[in-house]
């Protein structure tokens, strides 16, 4: 039996409550032609980050952003500072797969953008 959501894109809001992330890991999107083989254009960005509930990992990945929210070597240099960049996803989405490679159904995160989140206290 398949499942009814495979393939479509659901808002993150209706499986989690808290969207709230700890930014880890920035790196560039490569287009992919129909062969399988990078083209070595860049289409967007990646940002692997943990949720700050359950420190589950995540990969949002941004399509058509033609500038990252900042350089991966900027995160790193704030986190080896000491500093936690905490991160809002515009329209965060969850699309359900299946994969080939593992047999079974995998979760693939996107968005619209991504925007610091400042913590006002």
């Amino acid at each position: 039996m398949s499942t009814i959501v495979r393939g479509k894109q659901i808002p993150l809001e209706c499986v989690m409550k808290n969207l709230l992330f700890l930014l880890l890991k920035i790196t560039e999107l490569e287009e992919w032609d129909k062969d399988g083989n990078k083209t070595g254009k860049i289409v967007g960005y990646s940002y692997e980050c943990v949720d700050c509930m359950n420190f589950d990992k995540f990969k949002f990945k941004i399509k058509g952003q033609r500038v990252p929210l900042m350089t991966n070597e900027e995160l790193q240099e704030q986190r080896e500072s000491g500093m936690k960049v905490m991160v809002e996803f515009l329209e965060p989405t969850v699309l359900v797969y299946w994969s080939n490679a593992t047999k079974t159904y995998e979760d693939s995160f996107s968005a619209k953008g991504v925007s610091l989140f400042e913590n006002i206290e």
